[in-house]
């Protein structure tokens, strides 16, 4: 206990024999928490990385990149038009108006 305690908060033997018996277990069962969150975090960020790594090598590249950019956007609260073409709503849309008239022309005769 001495030994745990003194390498993971730096203290000196002194300093610890000032730590209650209760305090010390208390600390002793954070500490094992502690270790077993870091090894579990390890493994899912090497699960992770390889599930990444599967995914871009045999995934389809336009959801990955569609996916990226809405990750990108949430992140930078930004708006890319990579996908999608920009329409503009105040612009006549000058195909449209060319067939109404060519419609328009043909039944008026």
């Amino acid at each position: 206990m001495i030994h745990t305690l003194a390498k993971e908060y730096g203290w000196s033997k002194s300093q610890i024999e000032e730590v209650y018996p209760e305090e010390a277990v208390v600390m002793l069962r954070f500490l094992a928490f502690e270790r077993k969150d870091e090894a579990l975090q390890e493994k899912l960020d090497y699960y992770r990385a390889n599930v990444d790594l599967l995914h871009i090598q045999h995934g389809e590249p336009e959801k990955l990149r569609d996916s990226f950019i809405q990750t990108i956007e949430k992140l930078q609260s930004l708006k890319i038009h990579i996908n999608t073409p920009e329409v503009d709503d105040d612009l006549p849309d000058y195909g449209r108006l060319k067939k109404l008239r060519e419609f328009m022309g043909r039944n008026q005769k």
